[in-house]
């Protein structure tokens, strides 16, 4: 039954759609009624990661049914970011389509602001986090950044978790650190760590992303053919970076990174070169 006047809506504007399930959407379609322009979404399937069924189809909301406008300029990141970034959910947004999976791969039209490209750092054994503090330290010495436009995510967050990179912080560094929240940016003064599954819908100057090797990403343990979905967390936390990503890593870099390997600039900072 249509919901009474009283308690109806001219339209509904969904943001995120992409994270929905087929049921949600046919809620949220009875709940904006059948008025022409009374349900409007807006999203981006490459960044669909979460792990339900969403058919558009079914619902009635597919390509034929409605009106799309695609969106292809991007604001936020530098082109070197969004060329490397982009790279990697081409590539494993075809893969996931191959499975069935709604998703639109669309080649972005890059910002015009340029910066250097997302770092791939190799860094001794056991080393990701004191590495990672020592670059923000870096970005923090030169001014590049304030301290809660940085961020610390990890890729791997059992191995790597956030209760980790907080305990492990250095006694002598300079700002306060703490789990990244919806209120991050009340705190100036204070730097954030999140999982690389956290950080979407935020937005930093920096972001350096730990557990970025070979054992760790994706998890050996888990479905090779979700693969995608690890590879698509990865690139919605590069993205949230507007100026540096640095990608950190020990022993072989993760195959995700080896697809990026030529928009990425590689170091090695491991001490026994």
């Amino acid at each position: 039954n249509n919901l009474p006047p009283e308690l109806g809506f001219r339209c509904l504007l969904v943001d995120e759609f992409q994270d929905l399930s087929t049921r949600d959407l046919a809620l949220l379609r009875r709940i904006a009624g059948s008025k022409e322009n009374s349900l409007f979404l807006a999203g981006d399937t490459v960044q669909r990661i979460l792990v339900k069924d969403l058919r558009l189809g079914a619902v009635g909301l597919d390509i034929i049914n409605s009106s799309w406008e695609r969106i292809k300029k991007n604001y936020r990141n530098s082109k070197q970011i969004l060329m490397a970034a982009s790279r990697l959910a081409n590539l494993y947004g075809e893969q996931a389509k191959a499975q069935g999976m709604e998703i639109e791969v669309l080649d972005p039209e890059l910002a015009e602001r340029e910066t250097s490209k997302p770092l791939a750092i190799s860094v001794d054994e056991a080393g990701e986090i004191a590495a990672a503090y020592q670059l923000a330290r870096e970005c923090l010495d030169v001014g590049s950044a304030i301290p809660w436009a940085i961020c610390i995510a990890t890729a791997a967050p059992d191995e790597l978790p956030i209760k980790t990179i907080l305990a492990q912080k250095p006694g002598n560094f300079p700002v306060q650190v703490d789990a990244l929240t919806g209120d991050y940016n009340r705190s100036r003064d204070t730097m954030t760590v999140g999982n690389v599954a956290d950080v979407k819908g935020f937005e930093f100057a920096m972001i350096i992303i730990v557990g970025c090797g070979a054992k760790l990403l994706p998890p050996t343990n888990g479905c090779s053919e979700e693969a995608w979905r690890h590879a698509l967390r990865l690139y919605v936390a590069m993205t949230r970076g507007r100026d540096q990503v640095a990608l950190l890593y020990s022993g072989e870099p993760s195959k995700f990174l080896e697809v990026m390997r030529e928009d990425l600039e590689w170091q090695d900072r491991r001490s026994t070169q």
